[in-house]
């Protein structure tokens, strides 16, 4: 699963984990208290931490963690800070193994209560950095989150997952950014930018096997034993779990493995552990053009800019292949060739569907493209390169995830069968291309996961879902579908796209009421 993959999935499947019902219980993981044993000993973490019997509880410095400097300057932060690398075993069964890190920032509420600590699991993904190297990210984090943790006397922390962001090692691809400004510069179809992107992931895959690194731990369920050990290192008896799009998942498979540590869930388009790509397998691929299609439909703007409004987009997608804009773009902090054709005009309508603001761009964008004009398409077009040159983006920790937890249970061959239902032409050719391609899973040595990672998740643990009903990555109709499996659940539908903590000030409040009184019933849940 590249990051061209990820990118390119508008038309074929734009989930963010998908996955197969199975149910069961699990009990707490016995190597973790091994893993305890070790830390008293001094075998993780840096050499003269603190004791974790004496620790002071609100410092976090154990065995485990070093205190470190932080990763930006944040003294003119709102709150005071403190910035910690948290060591693990890169393999939790293997005691004697390896040791990786993963950052954590811990904000101190500005005063004392008992109120349980608030953990944001990261950026989702999986493989998206959380920005903890940018104290105007963190800070612009704190206000995002701040009605429902450090306002009510909740410390909160911040971390990447292993393999992500500021972790070591960052399981990122170089090389394929690196090759970015000449793929950029060329006029390539799906098929070619996908050869061309495998030669650089195999060889960072070879480059990272030469390192050490053991691909089959850099997944849903390690990071869940992670978090449990820095919630036992932190003296935390019981946080609330903040997830975001795919790290939503990392929280219910916490709420499942160690449920007496967790105090409640606020999950922000959510996606769910036993629901796989085959679910709703052409609903998904066609819902984010179906969605355009239909508001150009009822929008009296679009619909009387646009007329033919479907014709008309897939004629300009044509076009641009055919004729392509060669544009100038600020790559890397250089001036490079970017050459927007029509797989790229999908990639960034693809971006824009993250938000809402596209609905609203799309007759312009369409519009001026025709006239090969691209002032309304340029801000998209920018996201989307920025996205592809993240280098804090662990996209090879993407693919470990996928082959662990995804493609063990997700039935490819009926996918296939299914993709000769979808409409002919880029639809369905870029599915089947998609589903006949090869992955990375035997290159990287990943091994199918435990099945745990695929049930559903069935809980008494207060849990509010906070979901956009403008979301095409993460689907409102999979939330009210699983929603009863979670005894003690609220959901509140905003109207936005994806990633609702971000796109609307009003869900943070939410989150408060909620955490205040989690029997509130949802049609108190507003920002009156």
């Amino acid at each position: 699963m590249t990051r061209f993959f990820i990118a390119s999935v508008l038309l074929v499947g734009l989930s963010c984990g998908l996955y197969f019902a199975k149910q069961a219980h699990l009990p707490l993981v016995p190597e973790l208290a091994e893993l305890e044993k070790k830390a008293m000993n001094g075998e993780y973490g840096s050499k003269g931490a603190t004791n974790p019997d004496t620790a002071n509880p609100k410092t976090l410095k154990t065995l485990l963690a070093a205190e470190v400097k932080c990763w930006d300057d944040l003294t003119n932060l709102k709150y005071e800070a403190q910035c910690f690398r948290f060591s693990v075993p890169e393999n939790h069964n293997n005691k004697n193994g390896r040791t990786i890190s993963f950052p954590v920032i811990r904000i101190a509420a500005p005063s004392d209560s008992p109120n349980s600590a608030v953990l944001h699991l990261g950026g989702g993904g999986p493989g998206a950095p959380l920005g903890l190297d940018d104290a105007a990210n963190i800070d612009w984090l704190i206000d995002e989150l701040n009605d429902f943790s450090l306002a009510l006397g909740r410390d909160l922390y911040l971390m990447d997952p292993r393999g992500v962001g500021l972790s070591k090692p960052l399981l990122t691809c170089d090389r394929y950014v690196d090759n970015q400004s000449e793929r950029f510069a060329k006029n390539l179809n799906y098929v070619e930018y996908l050869k061309s992107s495998d030669q650089d992931y195999f060889y960072c895959i070879d480059e990272f096997k030469q390192l050490g690194v053991d691909f089959n731990h850099y997944n849903s369920l390690s990071v869940a034993k992670d978090v449990e050990l820095l919630r036992r290192a932190a003296k935390i008896d019981k946080w609330v779990l903040v997830g975001v799009s795919y790290s939503t998942r990392y929280a219910q498979l916490i709420s499942t493995l160690y449920p007496e540590s967790v105090e409640a869930m606020v999950l922000d388009s959510a996606v769910f552990p036993n629901l796989f790509d085959h679910h709703n397998y052409i609903e998904n691929i066609l819902e984010p053009i179906n969605m355009l299609y239909r508001y150009c439909e009822v929008a009296v703007s679009c619909r009387e800019t646009l007329p033919n409004f479907e014709a008309r987009f897939w004629n300009l997608f044509d076009y641009l292949n055919r004729n392509p804009i060669v544009l100038e773009m600020d790559i890397e902090g250089r001036g490079g060739t970017y050459m927007l054709n029509g797989y790229r005009f999908l990639d960034a309508v693809g971006e824009g569907l993250y938000g809402a603001e596209i609905f609203e761009d799309i007759a312009a964008i369409v519009e001026q493209l025709e006239k090969r004009q691209t002032a309304a398409i340029y801000p998209y077009l920018v996201q989307h390169v920025q996205f592809l040159l993240d280098r804090n983006w662990g996209d090879v920790a993407a693919s470990a995830h996928y082959c662990f937890e995804s493609k063990p249970f997700t039935d490819i061959e009926q996918m296939k069968k299914l993709a000769l239902q979808l409409p002919e032409g880029y639809i369905q050719t870029t599915a089947l291309t998609n589903l006949n391609w090869p992955d990375y899973c035997d290159k990287m040595n990943v091994l199918p996961g435990d099945p745990i990672v695929s049930y559903s998740t069935k809980t008494q643990i207060p849990t509010l879902f906070l979901h956009g009903g403008l979301d095409t990555v993460t689907r409102l109709r999979d939330v009210r579908e699983q929603i009863h499996n979670f005894k003690a659940a609220r959901l509140k539908v905003f109207d936005v796209a994806h990633s609702v903590l971000t796109a609307d000030a009003c869900a943070e409040k939410v989150a408060a009421k909620f955490l205040e009184n989690s029997s509130i019933v949802e049609e108190q849940l507003s920002c009156d």
